[in-house]
């Protein structure tokens, strides 16, 4: 997947002091799944941006502190390139189901499971119904037995409507978000709102928790980029 321009005057950057903090980032998914189309979904633009810095005049300038906001979605989608790396992950959740853990298929359909994988490193893959997961881990933890398979392999899928599930902490080394319509809403500096419509947005080494409840997905944690067809935030 090719990724969005950084765009031209528009480029804005933080101070090399200053690490880009995001508060929370809440993807507000549309109420009928059934109509959720995530191929139909589009780069689009950042409407109501000037090219001017959107998080205020005294962001960067070492006064401000670290830059906080939320962006409220009505879509949310994580690119299946997402890679996350050396993390611990718990799902929980109802109809969890193709689970495979080394050599082992556990069939746990219908049912609500905790699942933990320690030193996780491997694929993820969400839309607004199901969520996949393969890779490695150093061992897991199912409903409270831990398991160490010797191929370390594991892959998961999991319908989630209407389950749950959280993954933190984690460190992904870039998420892509499309199809993000609504608003970034900073509370560093001076305050400050970014009208989206039908964008994509992607943070690089994002660290903190991913979290979905059946409607909304919520990231909260940091970034060292945060990247739209219009503007970069980064700090070096």
């Amino acid at each position: 997947m090719a990724h969005p321009p950084s765009g031209g005057g528009g480029k804005s950057n933080l101070s090399s002091s200053t690490k880009v903090a995001l508060g929370i980032i809440v993807i507000v998914g549309i109420a009928a799944f059934a109509f959720y189309d995530p191929a139909g979904l589009s780069l689009g633009v950042f409407e109501g941006f000037d090219g001017k810095n959107i998080f205020g005049d005294r962001v960067g300038d070492g006064e401000s502190g670290p830059v906080n906001f939320t962006m409220t979605s009505s879509v949310g989608l994580l690119d299946d390139s997402t890679v996350l790396l050396d993390s611990d992950i718990v799902l929980q959740g109802k109809h969890v189901k193709d689970t495979v853990i080394g050599d082992s298929l556990i069939d746990v359909s219908g049912e609500s499971m905790r699942i933990v994988f320690n030193e996780f490193n491997g694929k993820l893959e969400i839309d607004s119904v199901n969520l996949s997961v393969e890779g490695t881990a150093a061992s897991a933890e199912v409903q409270g037995t831990k398991l160490r398979p010797k191929s370390k392999k594991f892959s998961i899928s999991a319908e989630l409507e209407p389950s749950a599930y959280s993954i933190d902490p984690v460190t992904i080394s870039r998420v892509r978000l499309s199809g993000v319509t609504g608003s970034i809403d900073s509370e560093g500096g001076e305050s400050s709102s970014t009208k989206l419509a039908n964008s994509t947005v992607e943070l690089t080494d994002f660290h903190g928790s991913i979290s979905f409840d059946g409607k909304n997905y919520v990231l909260k944690g940091s970034a060292k980029e945060i990247q739209g067809k219009s503007f970069t935030l980064k700090s070096s």
